[in-house]
């Protein structure tokens, strides 16, 4: 039962988010903070399903490439996280430049490791709703510093571009105060993390990545309906919903 949940709550997320990624593209494709935002959304559905594919296997090496494509989406999201809050904010500076260069260098060495080498992922795990990723933890630990690292870093850098903040607009205001939100709570998935480890009784912990992801961009959804978030403007009528 726990294991058909998994299967249909990562597909279910994968859907949704990858419609917002199609929604989001097709209305501003030229700017690039959209293209950034549906890339974004590509990669955490690229996570999401193949982790489903992952859940619903039978062959262990073919759940462990499941597991391994979706993981490297994994170690895109604290890098993509960083790229769009500074192209959102139109932040431009050497130092933001060096640090998102060093880590897309970090993120490609990560994936090199998970996907060809045994120092990332050592392996399966089993609990009672399926099969999970082995962590390695030496270079495992490692890859959680630079998650933190940029993942903060993102989210903080977000949170003082709007907090008594009295030089930018009321509806700017609120579109930067929802995305801070969105990635607050998508911050839970990290405890998503737990399983890899078998840490004594949290060893059982369930996987809550889709059940984080559906509220996270359900905020963005809202922000853009309510305060035409990356400049989107939607139209609710009885009729239907239509992009202005």
């Amino acid at each position: 039962m726990k294991n058909s949940i998994l299967i249909l709550s990562n597909l279910i997320a994968a859907i949704i988010i990858l419609l917002l990624a199609l929604v989001v593209f097709l209305k501003r494709r030229r700017k690039k903070v959209n293209k950034l935002f549906s890339i974004f959304c590509v990669v955490v559905s690229t996570w999401l399903l193949f982790y489903s594919l992952a859940y619903r296997g039978r062959d262990v090496k073919t759940i462990e490439l499941f597991f391994k494509i979706g993981y490297s989406s994994v170690i895109l999201i604290p890098i993509l996280t960083f790229h769009f809050v500074i192209i959102f904010l139109k932040k431009e500076s050497k130092i933001l430049r060096y640090l998102l260069l060093l880590g897309y260098m970090i993120s490609g060495i990560f994936i090199f490791l998970l996907l060809f080498t045994k120092s990332f992922i050592l392996g399966l795990s089993r609990y009672s709703w399926g099969f999970y990723p082995k962590a390695f933890p030496p270079v495992h630990i490692l890859f959680l510093i630079y998650f933190n690292i940029y993942y903060i870093s993102a989210t903080l850098l977000l949170f003082f571009s709007f907090w008594r903040k009295r030089n930018i607009s009321f509806l700017e205001k609120m579109r930067r105060s929802y995305v801070f939100l969105a990635w607050m709570v998508g911050s839970l998935g990290a405890i998503d993390f737990i399983p890899n480890y078998e840490i004594g009784h949290l060893y059982r912990c369930f996987p809550i990545g889709p059940f984080v992801m559906v509220p996270t961009y359900s905020i963005i959804t809202y922000a853009i309906i309510k305060y035409h978030l990356m400049d989107i403007r939607i139209a609710i009528t009885r009729a239907g919903i239509f992009l202005l």
